[in-house]
């Protein structure tokens, strides 16, 4: 009778050193946990999930893995205790961490949280706090993570699950746009909120009113406002509101320049404005757009000129803020 741990092929399986039964489910062997088949008894390998949570065992010696793991480029956690993979936020002494609730991999970069935003290391996984320095563009965190924006967004105008478009975007062009009309930005935003079915034209934000913006697609998804190709490569388009007031104007165009900004810099794309043709990445106004892909527009330059701002000032103010 084989009692203790007997290897067939390429499998193990263990054996109740007084009785000889087979052993099936959990295993406990020193510190370390094992996990048998319930049906063949053979000893588990790599991961297994239990209900909703997930499991990993050693390839070779089949202890269940506690504590960090990481698998390619992807780093996981496990329950010193339980082993079961970390889900959603951990803290691991005075940092923080997330964990994908679906995948269980550890966030890096950018994180979407609601409304808010945090960012996470690129090396190694710990949210950021204070200021930080990303992809060209300068960032402020509170002390919980969450971003603390240079302009504040209204969402009264944002677009509900099941409207508009739900792609994600290629990470490829920002499109700047300005609305064509003498209207302001509440006024367009309203307007691409209730008509989405039927006019089926919309972008992210719309800025404008006083220095205001107005959320109205979802960031990182596809937007309605350039075409076809145009929007599938652009996660964030932006709509300029219209005054014949200077000062409002003003405040106005620092918003636009810091959305543009901030959200170039979210989804790493180049901070230069109308570089190259078609395919080369970076912010690009509806004119290039019309140019270099597909259209008729030529926004919003004829608007900013209106104040003196040119090609060139727009250029710089969006390379290194205002």
């Amino acid at each position: 009778m084989q009692k203790g741990w007997f290897q067939g092929g390429n499998n193990w399986y263990y054996f109740n050193p007084i009785n000889g039964q087979m052993q099936k489910s959990w295993l406990q062997g020193g510190n370390d946990w094992y996990y048998f088949n319930p049906v063949s008894g053979r000893m588990q390998k790599n991961w297994l999930q239990g209900g909703d949570d997930w499991y990993y065992f050693n390839p070779i010696s089949g202890h269940m893995q506690k504590s960090w793991l990481q698998g390619g480029n992807d780093w996981y956690y496990f329950s010193p205790i339980s082993g079961h993979m970390q889900k959603s936020w951990l803290q691991g002494g005075n940092d923080w961490y997330y964990f994908s609730p679906t995948s269980g991999h550890m966030q890096k970069g950018w994180l979407q949280g609601g409304n808010d935003w945090y960012y996470f290391n690129p090396v190694s996984g710990r949210m950021q706090r204070g200021y930080a320095y990303i992809n060209g563009v300068n960032y402020n965190f509170s002390n919980s993570g969450r971003q603390i924006l240079n302009y504040s967004i209204d969402y009264r105008y944002a677009l509900p699950a099941g409207k508009g478009d739900d792609e994600t975007a290629a990470n490829n062009y920002l499109i700047l746009h300005e609305v064509g009309t003498e209207s302001g930005a509440a006024t367009n935003a309203r307007y691409f909120h209730d008509t989405v079915d039927t006019n089926e034209a919309y972008v992210t934000f719309v800025v404008g009113d006083g220095g205001k913006v107005y959320q109205v697609g979802r960031p990182g998804q596809v937007s309605w406002g350039a075409g076809r190709v145009a929007n599938h490569n652009a996660p964030v388009q932006i709509e300029l509101g219209r005054t014949y007031n200077s000062g409002q104007f003003w405040q106005d165009y620092v918003t636009y320049v810091r959305v543009a900004r901030d959200m170039a810099g979210k989804y790493g794309i180049p901070l230069t404005l109308d570089a190259g043709g078609a395919g080369t990445r970076g912010i690009k106004s509806h004119y290039w757009v019309t140019k270099n892909i597909w259209g008729d527009h030529v926004d919003p330059y004829g608007y900013l000129s209106r104040f003196g701002v040119t090609q060139a000032k727009l250029a710089h103010d969006l390379l290194y803020g205002v």
